[in-house]
């Protein structure tokens, strides 16, 4: 018989729940240890069944200090565990580890450790509580050169990073972050976009247009004027500034002396 004294102290150790916690005790003959390292055996064999399914719900976790930020897409495969309080603070302890790690933590998490658990083990265990796939997603790292802003939108599905001189305008920080969460912008100018999407588009255009009867030279006149507006929608200095009426994003940053240097923008189920 398995004192419950002895399966609330493992259950306080491990957080599993109250029968999984009697089921080791009692395959393991009461030894606290040995019991432990069973529920982490079957953690892993859960998850690694649970590996398979998809995950398009979860959150973003953004953690920061003064000149470096985090943001992270953490995933699950319901809504409702996405606002599981276990879920959230699994989710902040990965953007918080990951801040300490640095953009090296970034490129691997599953590398990153926490009081001697690697993240990985640290999700395998959130998996065989929780009771769903859990993963860590795409990772972004930045290094501030002026200001560090972020924004989270409030069911935390879209979260943005960005380094920013705001110049004269206080306000502009926070709603510029707003503004890329909004119009998801691919990079600050056209410089940024890749190069394989614009000519894929360029091509998309041609093949359209070509099909009219008009002259070459009006053919190419259309397809400049469709490929500055793709550029208006995609490079964020081109695109129409949410704030403010008939002025893009890089007329208003000049406007109040302010500047973009970097950002990083994540969503859930992109």
């Amino acid at each position: 018989m398995i004192d419950a004294k002895l399966v609330k102290a493992l259950r306080s150790e491990v957080g599993a729940g109250f029968a999984d916690c009697k089921q080791a005790l009692q395959e393991k003959d009461g030894d606290l240890v040995a019991a432990k390292e069973w529920l982490r055996a079957r953690g892993v064999a859960i998850a690694g069944k649970k590996a398979q399914r998809t995950t398009q719900e979860g959150v973003i976790s953004i953690s920061s200090n003064e000149q470096q930020a985090v943001i992270v897409q953490v995933l699950a495969e319901t809504d409702f565990v996405a606002n599981n309080e276990i879920f959230r603070a699994f989710a902040k302890l990965v953007s918080d580890s990951l801040l300490q790690a640095g953009e090296a933590g970034c490129c691997d998490p599953t590398q990153v450790s926490v009081e001697g658990k690697s993240l990985d083990e640290l999700r395998v265990e959130a998996t065989h509580k929780i009771g769903e796939n859990i993963q860590i997603g795409t990772c972004k790292f930045l290094c501030c050169k002026h200001q560090l802003y972020n924004y989270l939108h409030h069911n935390a599905k879209i979260g943005v990073i960005a380094d920013i001189a705001c110049g004269d305008e206080p306000n502009l920080g926070k709603q510029l972050c707003m503004h890329i969460a909004s119009m998801k912008p691919k990079g600050i100018s056209v410089d940024e976009l890749d190069q394989e999407e614009l000519d894929s588009q360029r091509q998309a255009f041609v093949a359209i247009t070509s099909q009219s009867n008009k002259p070459e030279a009006v053919q190419e006149k259309i397809i400049a004027g469709k490929m500055n507006k793709f550029v208006a929608e995609h490079a964020l200095l081109s695109q129409p500034y949410v704030w403010a009426d008939d002025i893009s994003v890089g007329k208003y940053l000049d406007q109040h002396k302010a500047s973009i240097t970097s950002f990083a923008l994540l969503e859930i189920g992109k």
